[in-house]
């Protein structure tokens, strides 16, 4: 079970190489808190994955970006380690991220929080995760029917609540 206190920043998939790379696909590959020195924490992504369920820290001896990141831990030295681990979720701790102001916040932190619907006052669903396709990001919301996307724009998202961990939207037609 991961810790609350990590966030996750990305995961793996496909070693690079046969000295130990990984093809690291992150949320955020623009603006990345990895670096070399980095200690990132790893949790089995399914049953594939040799890690354990309790997860495994590396420390990040070199990345690189570009069209792939790609990175190597320290102690990992060739492709079958690489092969032991895959596939994988990668997290970092809470704590080393910037300081946002307080009317900001990480899209991470919308997880758990109820989405209302403007027009009936009725809660929709539950926020579950945030996916960017590059258009834009999604909100995913857990509702009684199974699970529906929600574009993060202005359109459909009226106001982000904090302080009451919800969200009231505009449900797009399609939904309806």
């Amino acid at each position: 079970m991961v810790d609350s206190r990590l966030v996750e920043v990305g995961f793996c998939v496909k070693a690079h190489g046969i000295k130990g790379g990984l093809i690291l696909h992150l949320e955020n590959p623009t603006d990345s808190l990895l670096a070399k020195g980095t200690i990132v924490h790893v949790f089995p992504k399914n049953e594939k994955s040799m890690i354990s369920s309790a997860g495994s820290s590396f420390e990040i001896e070199k990345i690189s970006f570009g069209n792939k990141v790609i990175a190597y831990f320290g102690g990992v030295i060739n492709r079958n380690q690489v092969e032991e681990l895959l596939p994988f979720r990668l997290y970092l701790p809470r704590e080393i991220f910037p300081k946002i102001k307080s009317d900001e916040f990480y899209l991470v932190d919308l997880i758990g929080f109820s989405v209302v619907d403007k027009l009936t006052h009725g809660v929709v669903g539950i926020i579950q995760k945030y996916y960017d396709h590059g258009a834009q990001i999604n909100i995913v919301v857990s509702t009684e029917e199974g699970e529906i996307d929600i574009p993060l724009i202005d359109e459909f998202i009226l106001q982000i609540d904090l302080e009451n961990q919800k969200v009231i939207v505009k449900k797009p037609e399609y939904l309806d």
